[in-house]
């Protein structure tokens, strides 16, 4: 029996590493409404919609901490973990 709880610990511990490496780009693929997802970053942070794009794609990332916080708000990722 004590052998099953470590199993089950380390399956615990599976999950969290796999919730953690999700970031803005992985989001962003797997994202149903794409369009509609930038459109509302892009209307909160007031850029332009290809640079909300390159957000998502990673080639970019927002220079200050609100849009950051917008993108952590709308994706329910920690802004640590975006990029």
């Amino acid at each position: 029996m004590h052998h099953n709880n470590n199993n089950h610990k380390n399956n615990n511990k599976r999950v969290e590493n796999k919730q953690k490496t999700m970031n803005l780009t992985e989001f962003y693929k797997q994202c149903s409404s794409k369009y509609e997802f930038a459109s509302r970053v892009q209307k909160r942070t007031g850029v332009s919609l290809q640079a909300v794009l390159n957000w998502c794609k990673g080639y970019t990332k927002p220079s200050d901490e609100a849009r950051m916080k917008v993108l952590s708000e709308e994706t329910g990722i920690p802004v640590e973990e975006l990029f």
